[in-house]
């Protein structure tokens, strides 16, 4: 049993696959049952789902997938366990963890949108430019940094830095705008 990676980001499908083989020589596991459960660092179950195996003969290999969202799940190390059951006994079990990183690491549920006033803009006008930043990820983010580059979509020059500085917790967004002067571009007619 395996995850598809060793490190999810928030919001990130966890997808587990299970390989479970019939290894006695002469018995057939009648109707035997595959329970995957998921559980965080405190031992506290996540996720659970117990899935019928078709009859394992000897030597035949069955492979199972489950998924699980990571979604706003806390950065830390998490077990995933893999149970073969037949008539309610456990017949084997397998185990693997996976790992899931903070926000503030890969910036995992982290949107944003833009909005430039006005549309177009002439030489020597000033342009407000509009922003919202949501977390929807797993940590509050402290002292994060939003930036905005203005770049000559010709050359791709950056021609204006715009920064700010804000603490975002978790499920909050926060709004605010920037004033950009035209002064130092050259005509463009793209939109």
């Amino acid at each position: 049993m395996a995850t598809d990676k060793v490190r999810y980001a928030a919001n990130r499908q966890v997808t587990v696959t299970s390989t479970i083989g019939g290894e006695s020589p002469n018995y057939i596991f009648q109707g035997p049952a595959a329970r995957v459960s998921i559980r965080n660092s405190a031992g506290d179950v996540l996720f659970s789902e117990e899935r019928p195996v078709r009859d394992l003969v000897p030597g035949a290999l069955v492979q199972l997938k489950s998924t699980w969202n990571t979604a706003s799940n806390p950065k830390g190390s998490y077990a995933v366990e893999l149970q073969v059951l037949e008539g309610g006994a456990v017949l084997g079990s397998s185990t693997s963890s996976f790992e899931v990183l903070g926000s503030s690491e890969t910036g995992g549920g982290l949107t944003g949108t833009l909005t430039v006033e006005p549309n177009p803009v002439f030489i020597g006008q000033d342009e407000a430019i509009a922003w919202t930043v949501t977390n929807n990820g797993n940590e509050d983010l402290g002292r994060l940094t939003l930036t905005v580059l203005i770049v000559d979509p010709d050359t791709q020059e950056v021609k204006d830095t715009l920064s700010t500085t804000l603490d975002l917790a978790m499920s909050a967004s926060a709004s605010g705008s920037f004033i950009s002067s035209r002064l130092n571009l050259k005509p463009n007619t793209r939109e």
